[in-house]
């Protein structure tokens, strides 16, 4: 499966993704493990298996009602806490897991069968087991459980609060320059800014040089860490509204004759 923006909802943000193992009762034998990644979105988690004859799956926040790791732990995500499901705490709850269940009323499924098809949504409660291949569940709900958290907020709070995970994650993100097209470049201007299209934002770093446009994605979208464009192809630009605002920048490159 490829996976694109284009698969989240309008500027939904996709911030990063781990390899997984995946079982859910969407199967027929939900004893069924299937390998692929999950994607971890402002609004939702979305399910992309290696395999293209299974469904990618989009699993939204506000449908999710319990968090639960492998010793049937409960993770209270509106706290980040986590409460025992039993009352004596046995072995196998001592043990540290590095898999998640997750329990929803509702999964949206896509690309079944690689198909481009309208996408099917399912109102049902599935339990979806994600085991973690080479990372710790921790890492994935230290981001999960602020998104989660964001989605019990109403809608103006939501959007602050997701621009300000936004903003805290490209404030850590530091520019490649060994990316650079020449190490004798200048650089005359680094700033956070967002890549606009139709239904699309993607956040990341702008750097400009006396040579070069380049971006860096916060996430790995795109095959290429780096995006760069020659300033010698630059043929237009142009200033442009967004929220309202004359902070956009239309910029226009010219095509390669190859």
């Amino acid at each position: 499966h490829s996976f694109s923006l284009y698969n989240l909802s309008a500027n939904e943000i996709y911030f990063q993704d781990y390899a997984v193992i995946c079982q859910s009762t969407l199967n027929e034998d939900h004893q069924t493990k299937v390998k692929g990644r999950v994607k971890i979105c402002s609004k939702s988690l979305v399910f992309v298996p290696n395999d293209i004859r299974s469904p990618m799956i989009k699993i939204l926040y506000k449908q999710i009602s319990k968090f639960e790791d492998s010793g049937k732990n409960e993770f209270s995500l509106t706290d980040s806490t986590i409460v025992s499901s039993s009352s004596s705490s046995s072995n196998v709850n001592k043990k540290k897991s590095n898999s998640l269940i997750i329990i929803c009323s509702s999964a949206t499924l896509m690309a079944i069968n690689g198909r481009i098809e309208p996408y099917t949504t399912t109102y049902d409660t599935h339990r979806f087991y994600f085991e973690f291949v080479y990372s710790n569940v921790e890492d994935c709900l230290s981001v999960v459980g602020q998104l989660y958290r964001s989605t019990t907020l109403p809608f103006p709070e939501q959007v602050m609060m997701i621009e300000s995970i936004v903003q805290g994650r490209l404030k850590m993100l530091k520019f490649d320059f060994k990316q650079l097209k020449d190490l004798n470049e200048k650089v005359l201007f680094e700033q956070d800014a967002y890549v606009i299209k139709p239904l699309i934002k993607n956040p990341g770093k702008c750097l400009l040089t006396n040579q070069c446009c380049y971006f860096q994605a916060l996430n790995n979208i795109n095959e290429q860490q780096i995006v760069q464009y020659e300033l010698g192809t630059l043929y237009k630009i142009a200033k442009r509204r967004y929220k309202f605002h004359y902070i956009g920048c239309e910029l226009q490159f010219k095509l390669d004759d190859q």
